[in-house]
């Protein structure tokens, strides 16, 4: 059900494709597809307009490496992603 009513069209032509440079949001950040990992259902979010994605407060203790990284892969159904940003 996800998946047949997903923002990205899973169903359309070219879909991930299409993905690659959509503006989203992730953890209320504003982010980039930079690109669709179609094997596993995941995208790769680089940050717009900010040098790096914050650590969410649940890591902070953590600091894990992965957010020192300018990028962030994650999957579709992230519920972090908020897919329509304009």
């Amino acid at each position: 059900m996800e998946f047949s009513e997903h923002p990205l069209e899973l169903n359309a032509i070219d879909f991930d494709h299409k993905a690659v440079g959509r503006k989203v949001w992730w953890r209320g950040e504003p982010a980039i597809v930079e690109s669709f990992i179609s094997g596993q259902a995941c995208v790769i979010l680089k940050p717009d307009g900010i040098p790096q994605f914050t650590v969410p407060p649940e890591f902070a203790e953590e600091e894990p490496d992965y957010y020192e990284d300018e990028t962030v892969k994650t999957d579709i159904l992230d519920r972090h992603i908020w897919w329509f940003r304009d």
